[in-house]
């Protein structure tokens, strides 16, 4: 798949809800084993087009990751997206921002053990997520070319 195939899939992939997203969800899509249960995630605006936060979970499966970004306690370590969903829209406490940030959207994608890390650093350049996005540091990523395979591009580190 070509990076602009791929960010157009993304944009137009079927996200689930946050609040409608039950634990077999994490699991499970369709009643059919998920293709993997470590990958990619993407948390997006209710709108379901802007991206928020992209992440990724190589050690853990989905269903321990996304449900550690929701945790309330201001000691947990590993709610980030809860964090920031707070910070940027002033909630009072984080239980608040989780039950506003309940109309936002999930996308869980799959990925290869080995290529989770740089595909997630380049969705985080390529769709710029509020939250989290990164700046290239080396390479501009508008020099490699939007019709390149992405295989091709995390296979041969082409990710700045």
């Amino acid at each position: 798949m070509r990076i602009d195939d791929a960010c157009s899939a993304i944009g137009v992939a079927s996200k689930k809800r946050l609040k409608d997203t039950r634990l077999f969800d994490l699991i499970m899509q369709d009643g059919k084993e998920l293709a993997g249960v470590q990958g990619i995630y993407f948390f997006f605006a209710p709108d379901s087009t802007t991206c928020l936060y992209v992440g990724k979970n190589s050690s853990q499966q989905f269903i321990e990751r996304i449900s550690a970004h929701l945790a309330i306690s201001e000691a947990s370590w590993m709610n980030h997206f809860l964090k920031y969903y707070k910070d940027h829209h002033q909630s009072a406490s984080l239980f608040a921002a989780a039950n506003a940030a309940g109309e936002c959207q999930i996308l869980l994608m799959p990925t290869e053990d080995d290529l989770i890390a740089k595909a997630e650093r380049l969705f985080r350049i390529i769709l710029k997520p509020l939250f989290n996005s990164l700046a290239p540091k080396r390479r501009s990523v508008s020099s490699i070319p939007p019709d390149t395979h992405i295989g091709e591009v995390l296979r041969n580190n082409l990710v700045p």
